[in-house]
């Protein structure tokens, strides 16, 4: 992740979930690695934007798990996912 933007940004209130492709080598191949960040976005007593990772079971787990879904989805579609350490094959 190093910086780079992510590809894909999925959004229920305020809870995002972030997907991030890697492109490395595994035995000599050119494969695409997939990384998901979950966050929550809010105002600050200051009124400025801050992030956490941490989440209400009752009210902001839901969203969490719709976002996560979402980004599962998309990357099982967009990709040829092996069945061993979430290692997409480059298309």
């Amino acid at each position: 992740m190093n910086g780079n933007k992510p590809i894909r940004r999925f959004k229920a209130g305020a809870i995002n979930a972030s997907v991030f492709e890697n492109i490395t080598m595994i035995k000599g191949v050119e494969t695409k690695m997939y990384n998901v960040v979950v966050s929550k976005t809010y105002k600050g007593d200051d009124g400025s934007w801050k992030s956490t990772n941490s989440f209400s079971v009752f009210y902001e787990l839901p969203k969490v798990i719709l976002v996560l879904q979402k980004a599962y989805e998309f990357v099982v579609t967009n990709s040829s996912v092996e069945k061993e350490g979430g290692v997409a094959t480059a298309k």
